[in-house]
């Protein structure tokens, strides 16, 4: 390999890239550069997880085809022993409010017979 010659490996992610935006559409090609820019970050920071917000648009084009994509080029862009794990459920709301957290203790104290 010479000094200016690039790994085998992004030799194939950028050709599995150029692939991609070939045949995805382009809100599809869009949501998967997001993924793999986030993933990106994600590892330049040692971190082991992220969240990426998503929309409902963006959880019908996670079709079965994109996963097969995103997952060769998940290969292709890190560690063999890298795994991502996506859910797309619903996450409930935590940004509960002063007031909404007291009446919850308040209600699971009455529960419990705890009333003063």
């Amino acid at each position: 390999m010479t000094e200016h010659s690039l790994p085998e490996s992004t030799c194939q992610f950028t050709l599995y890239l150029a692939r991609c935006e070939r045949e995805m559409t382009p809100e599809s090609y869009e949501l998967l550069l997001r993924i793999l820019k986030s993933t990106n970050d994600a590892l330049g920071h040692h971190n082991r997880w992220f969240d990426l917000p998503v929309s409902p648009r963006d959880k019908e084009l996670f079709t079965p085809e994109f996963n097969r994509h995103l997952t060769a080029l998940m290969r292709l862009l890190g560690p063999r022993e890298m795994r991502m794990d996506v859910d797309l459920t619903p996450k409930p709301d935590t940004d509960l409010t002063t007031e909404q957290v007291r009446r919850e203790i308040e209600g699971i104290a009455r529960a419990n017979g705890m009333e003063h």
